[in-house]
């Protein structure tokens, strides 16, 4: 995960299981007020591990994850496009915003 993120660069969380507790609590926080419930965080990517799959309130506009099981998959697909926003657009750093319709 910190490989990747060096890698994307600036604008980037990093959540992973590797992290001490009170590290991964730190960024899960900081992920929660960024893209948690009412929150607009945009142009920002987020890097994760399983730790990623269970207990955040967070609304991804896009995923990309490796292959798993058919239950992680249901539980990372649970934090994207979590919550309706007629103005949502697509944000990727980069690309062209397109709005969704």
């Amino acid at each position: 995960a910190q490989k990747v993120a060096k890698e994307i660069g600036e604008h980037t969380i990093i959540l992973h299981s590797r992290m001490t507790a009170e590290h991964r609590r730190q960024n899960a926080e900081l992920l929660e007020k960024t893209i948690g419930p009412d929150k607009k965080g945009e142009g920002l990517t987020v890097v994760g591990t399983q730790a990623i799959e269970a207990s955040l309130d967070i609304d991804l506009d896009v995923m990309r994850t490796e292959l798993c099981p058919a239950p992680s998959l249901i539980q990372r697909a649970g934090r994207v496009w979590r919550r309706e926003d007629i103005n949502r657009s697509l944000r990727i750093p980069g690309a062209v915003h397109l709005p969704m319709t």
